[in-house]
């Protein structure tokens, strides 16, 4: 996949989760694979990942959010 194809993969993946997504510059110019992190606001929430691993970042944060806003919703029942 393209970098800026994945670049736009991940920050359609982010938009939902009030994530921005950049890719992380670097001076080695032997490096291929690129590198992507996470921000929220002025705040990093993710370690450097490529974009498979940040992808499966981005699902855990979506399913951390939705098991959190169940149990603000319906305190005293157990997730689905």
């Amino acid at each position: 996949m393209e970098a800026l194809t994945e670049l736009q993969a991940l920050q359609n993946a982010a938009n939902d989760l009030n994530l921005t997504i950049h890719e992380r510059l670097t001076q080695d110019k032997r490096k291929t694979v690129k590198i992507y992190f996470a921000n929220r606001g002025n705040e990093t929430v993710s370690p450097n990942l490529d974009y498979e691993n940040l992808n499966h970042f981005l699902l855990g944060w979506r399913k951390c959010v939705n098991h959190l806003n169940f149990k603000i919703s319906y305190p005293y029942e157990k997730p689905i």
